[in-house]
């Protein structure tokens, strides 16, 4: 097989400076070597080109040659900008319901009309017991914290939307649009398919590694705020419970004290009255009569009040228990809320500031690249380049067929040996 002229290759120094700058720089990525060449071809045959270098592999080859001319001007690539909104969460209020103490009755005293000379026993007084209702429990719900994950920067294919670009460049002609999409289609469709290798060799791999930091950054910080809301929460809800049985408990002690007081008391003095009343009977029955029954009537309404006075005195406490309960309970949703929102803005701020970083890096890059491969073609800004056909690309080299009186420009980017 035919072996074609080397030509030099002008300024290499600066297109492998120019081919450093596109590609994407970061800790730990490797080095890809990159060979630049010019041949002469004389003859409409094939031809076989070998590499100055030898590659570890099949390297890709990008190749053009200068045979037509033609003038057009590429449009810029706009990459879509990134909006992250991580949605607000808020934390229930919970509201302790308030208990109501009954009220206590005592019945009425009877009217005592003593029919003999013989005054009645005096009868026995038991006050029913008074059962405060069971203290309720409080079960705060649990906040979750919503899971923030970003979805993966992926591109479409870009082969159509460089052809489209070159078609348009050539413009409209008429009945030979045919012969103007057979021109512009082989570099568009070269330099749009070079563009979605480099995508998804040099940038794609980029993107997915800052996306996958920020994910797993994300995670953790969710479940730190998740695990402290909820240690928060228990300690809250044990306090209240605790301190709503243990008030319950208190009161109903006091009230089965005071009950039994009151009771022996009563019936004691009921006792006493009724041995008096019955000796001063025996001289003066009216007398006595009316004085018992004004007793008796002056006993009940002292009960009475004792009992009045001592459910309001039960009400006012068990009320500032409650309230108490409520104003802790606030307290720990608003500050759960205001941590919320400050770490959904936090978070929305950072990653948008990366987001955009990534964006302006992209569009540069894609920006640059046509005008960049025309500088490394050694060709005049706005040339039409004309695709060739090639084969048998191997780690040493590759064939090339000419078309006659040609010079072919070729680009090898592969791995280094």
């Amino acid at each position: 097989m035919a072996v074609p002229k080397a030509l030099e290759a002008p300024l290499t120094e600066e297109i492998e400076r120019i081919i450093r700058q596109i590609l994407p720089q970061a800790p730990g990525m490797p080095e890809f070597p990159f060979e630049y060449g010019r041949v002469y071809l004389e003859e409409q045959k094939w031809y076989h080109v070998s590499f100055k270098r030898t590659f570890a592999e099949a390297p890709a080859v990008l190749i053009s040659a200068e045979v037509r001319s033609g003038w057009f001007s590429p449009k810029r690539y706009a990459v879509p900008a990134v909006k992250i909104s991580i949605p607000k969460v808020e934390v229930p209020g919970v509201s302790v319901p308030t208990v109501t103490v009954p009220t206590v009755a005592v019945p009425s005293s009877p009217a005592i009309s003593i029919p003999t000379i013989e005054v009645p026993r005096a009868p026995t007084i038991s006050i029913p017991g008074v059962e405060i209702p069971k203290a309720p429990t409080i079960n705060i719900p649990t906040v979750s914290v919503p899971s923030i994950e970003i979805s993966r920067i992926g591109r479409g294919d870009l082969r159509p939307v460089v052809r489209d670009q070159f078609r348009a460049a050539l413009g409209d002609w008429g009945l030979f649009n045919w012969a103007r999409n057979a021109i512009a289609d082989g570099p568009g469709w070269v330099v749009g398919s070079f563009l979605n290798w480099l995508w998804d060799v040099m940038i794609q791999p980029q993107i997915d590694k800052v996306r996958d930091g920020i994910n797993d950054g994300l995670r953790k910080m969710t479940g730190n705020t998740q695990a402290a809301l909820n240690a928060y929460r228990d300690q809250i809800q044990s306090g209240v419970n605790a301190g709503l049985a243990d008030a319950r408990a208190k009161v109903q002690a006091a009230l089965n004290a005071y009950r039994g007081y009151i009771q022996d008391s009563l019936n004691a003095g009921l006792g006493d009255a009724r041995d008096k009343a019955q000796s001063a009977l025996n001289s003066s029955r009216g007398y006595i009569q009316d004085s018992l029954n004004k007793g008796l009537l002056d006993a009940r309404q002292k009960v009475q009040t004792a009992f009045t006075d001592f459910r309001e005195r039960l009400q006012a406490n068990f009320n500032e228990t409650i309230t108490s309960a409520n104003r802790s309970l606030a307290s720990f949703r608003d500050s759960s809320n205001t941590s919320l929102e400050t770490l959904r803005a936090s978070t929305e701020a950072n990653i948008n500031a990366s987001a955009d970083k990534l964006r302006a890096s992209v569009e540069d890059a894609f920006n640059s690249l046509i005008p960049t491969l025309w500088t490394m073609e050694g060709m005049p800004e706005g040339v039409l380049m004309t695709p060739t056909v090639y084969r048998n690309i191997t780690p040493t080299g590759f064939d090339i067929l000419s078309l006659g009186k040609m010079t072919a420009s070729y680009i090898a980017l592969g791995v280094k040996a």
